[in-house]
């Protein structure tokens, strides 16, 4: 049984702490044959057969997946685990090896070697293993990003976990607006759960696409609340309609086959059937526009170009730049939040230009090293994004686009809102810049950072809704048709 505790308050990120027990029942050669993990969000179980791995998440879904002979299982931020696994293949004469390795994490197998160096081990992810005088692990470092060192603690009872934030709809504990109705779409058999807010007699719909992470139809993400469902009821009050969606594996939406592995072209997919959903919703001549906020309004933009339907597109604090451009500021503006070396942040940022240089170089059926194994399930994720940067897809829009951003974003520096506009006829793009407001466009201090996003009390900005209802009527709507209210 392995006790995972994460204060994320001391990472600077919202949630608190978080607690997961896993229960491991495997062979004695330590091959698996189940796992369990529990946490405040339910339980998973893992089954292993001959061959097989099946999976049955948090919310019921199940996935199975071949896979081939497993040596042992590796968990997410599990020394302790490695300590008893390092024990037993010690004693059965098994080091130094290579050994096939099941990510529960990322349901997916790599191959681990573990070698000797002077009286440690070195394993194939750079983690350098130190041992005491009776053999057990010590200490586990990844150069100069990650020290990890034993020590004694009493572990709390592991049934004590605090009910699960994650917003049903049936039994949430997330406050449901008054406004609005859930609907539902089918999708590759598949129920997918969304909320539609309808004013009287409406001038424009607009389809929000969140961004990245885990959120569902009211917009919460955990602990965070997006301000996604406050946007939906200002927008209403100027009479512009709105739909919000679950993302597979939030709400009351399942985790569909094609999204257990992260795939972009899945989430543009889901995307485009929602889009479809509203423009067959909407009355005859109100229009439809698609919106995004960050990494959603990169599928917005895919969205805009490619269907004829499109009125408008509104990006929110949106990247123009690639996304390992964006990822390397926030590596580094990472570093200087946690206090990180510099040789620290620069091993970080070279792991990343190494995975992106993969990427990039047409073959992404396997990683070239063994260091970037385990990122090689998000391949899809990132190649998708590369794909369809906004460089490749905005030049192809041809409505009206609104680029709205907070000057206050330390996750997608304000700058990016003019290079949006520089990649799209002068007469075509209208630019926002709000004081004060940060990356979810609610007011901000100073000295932010994202811990403040767990602050249920901050809440997101009516300039934001009164300025996108204002430019709806101007540069949307026909002229003649009047104001939104």
């Amino acid at each position: 049984m392995v006790w995972q505790e994460v204060d994320l308050g001391k990472l600077n990120r919202p949630g608190g702490l978080v607690r997961a027990v896993t229960t491991i029942d495997a062979e004695p050669n330590l091959s698996p044959r189940r796992i369990a993990v529990i946490s405040a969000a339910g339980e998973a179980v893992f089954r292993f057969t001959p061959g097989r791995v099946i999976v049955r998440f948090v919310d019921g879904t199940r996935n199975d997946t071949q896979v081939r002979s497993i040596d042992f299982a590796l968990l997410d931020n599990a020394p302790a685990l490695i300590a008893i696994y390092t024990r037993v293949l010690n004693i059965s004469n098994r080091l130094p090896g290579t050994f096939e390795v099941y990510l529960p994490g990322t349901l997916t197998t790599i191959p681990y070697s573990l070698q000797r160096e002077g009286d440690g081990l070195l394993s194939s992810l750079g983690e350098l293993m130190t041992f005491n005088s009776a053999g057990w692990l010590s200490g586990v470092a990844v150069g100069d990003s990650v020290e990890i060192r034993g020590m004694s603690a009493v572990v709390p009872r592991w049934h004590s976990f605090a009910r699960s934030t994650r917003a049903l709809t049936k039994k949430s504990e997330t406050k449901q607006p008054r406004f609005g109705q859930d609907i539902e779409i089918r999708r590759n058999g598949h129920r997918l759960y969304g909320r539609l807010s309808q004013p009287k007699d409406p001038r424009a719909f607009v389809l929000i696409i969140g961004g990245s992470g885990l959120h569902d139809r009211f917009g919460q993400s955990g602990a965070v609340d997006l301000g996604y469902s406050d946007l939906t009821a200002q927008l209403a009050s100027h009479g512009v309609g709105s739909v919000l969606f679950d993302k597979p594996g939030a709400g009351r939406t399942k985790l569909t086959s094609d999204m257990v592995r992260p795939s972009f072209a899945a989430a543009i997919d889901v995307a485009q059937s929602w889009l479809d959903e509203l423009v067959r919703r909407a009355p005859k001549g109100v229009p439809v526009i698609v919106a995004g906020h960050s990494e959603g309004g990169q599928i917005a933009a895919f969205l805009a170009a490619h269907n004829s339907d499109v009125a408008g597109l509104c990006l929110l604090a949106t990247a123009c730049s690639p996304i390992d451009k964006i990822l390397a500021e926030q590596i580094s503006l990472q570093a200087q939040d946690l206090s990180l070396s510099e040789s620290a942040r620069q091993q970080r940022l070279s792991e990343l230009q190494s995975l992106f240089e993969w990427l990039r170089s047409g073959d992404r059926s396997a990683p070239p090293s063994a260091r970037l194994a385990p990122f090689a399930h998000l391949s899809e994720w990132y190649g998708g994004l590369i794909d369809t940067q906004p460089a490749t897809t905005l030049p192809r829009v041809r409505v009206p686009v609104a680029i709205l951003h907070g000057d206050r974003d330390i996750q997608v520096p304000s700058q990016e809102a003019r290079a949006l506009a520089g990649l799209l006829p002068q007469d075509l793009a209208s630019v926002k810049i709000f004081e004060g407001l940060d990356h979810l466009f609610k007011r901000s201090g100073e000295a932010s950072n994202i811990r403040q996003y767990g602050d249920r009390r901050r809440k997101i900005s009516r300039d934001v809704a009164d300025w996108i209802a204002d430019w709806i009527a101007k540069a949307v709507l026909p002229q003649g048709s009047g104001q939104c209210d």
